[in-house]
């Protein structure tokens, strides 16, 4: 099964008795590396997620977070148009937050 899921987008992950914790890695290939994917169309942000297999609760939502933050098109253009780390780390921090805002009645 592919881990390209299509719109630019790949999101390897593997869960191993050698992680002691989540690790999430972003790459970016502003032409685009085959993925397979879905869409027949090269990956252009690459999200690798590694963790503990003894904590697949946790790894489903972290896949799922990652999935939802980067569903949005303007979300990937922004972070495709980031010439800094910093300024990449910002934007998903903001979408997260964003997207994950506790609401209080």
């Amino acid at each position: 099964m592919t881990t390209g899921i299509g719109d630019g987008v790949a999101i390897p992950h593997c869960k191993t008795a050698e992680a002691t914790r989540f690790v999430i890695a972003l790459g970016i290939h502003p032409g685009g590396i085959d993925f397979d994917s879905l869409d027949k169309k090269p990956a252009h942000l690459i999200f690798l997620l590694v963790g503990p297999d003894n904590e697949p609760g946790m790894h489903i939502r972290l896949l799922s977070r990652i999935s939802r933050i980067i569903s949005k098109a303007p979300v990937r253009d922004r972070i495709l148009a980031c010439s800094k780390a910093e300024e990449v780390y910002q934007l998903i921090n903001e979408e997260e937050n964003n997207a994950f805002e506790v609401k209080t009645p």
